[in-house]
């Protein structure tokens, strides 16, 4: 268990270093380059890696690792359906089929901008019902 968080504690370190170096060099427009060209690689792992590494950049208190980090989940599960984001999260469902008829009633409005346009999906052709 110690040797799984301190993998993640060395990627960080990782992180810290190559930014002191690079914002220690070279000119504004070439720094920013090599830090989103850095950035870009260094959250390219797992869901999983990437919510460890949110937990200890959480725990030291690292902003720009934190913000780095959650963007980048947001933007895994951009435009994604909701069965896609339970998967990706491993979220069980627990409304019973009763519950999830009234809330659909409920929200009606929102299921029917999902039948308008079903390319936001990365999915099946026909919008993904409200079911889990």
């Amino acid at each position: 268990m110690f040797s799984s968080k301190a993998s993640f504690l060395v990627k960080i370190i990782e992180y810290l270093k190559k930014h002191a170096e690079i914002k220690g060099s070279d000119e504004e427009e070439i720094k920013k380059t090599k830090i989103k060209d850095f950035d870009k690689e260094f959250i390219s792992v797992k869901m999983q890696k990437l919510f460890n590494i949110i937990l200890v950049a959480n725990f030291l208190d690292i902003k720009p690792l934190l913000d780095l980090c959650a963007q980048a989940i947001a933007d895994k599960i951009k435009n994604k359906s909701h069965v896609v984001v339970r998967q990706n999260f491993n979220v069980q469902c627990d409304y019973t089929r009763e519950e999830e008829d009234v809330v659909r009633k409920e929200n009606e409005w929102v299921f029917l901008s999902q039948e308008v346009s079903p390319k936001r999906w990365n999915g099946p052709e026909s919008p993904p019902s409200f079911s889990c």
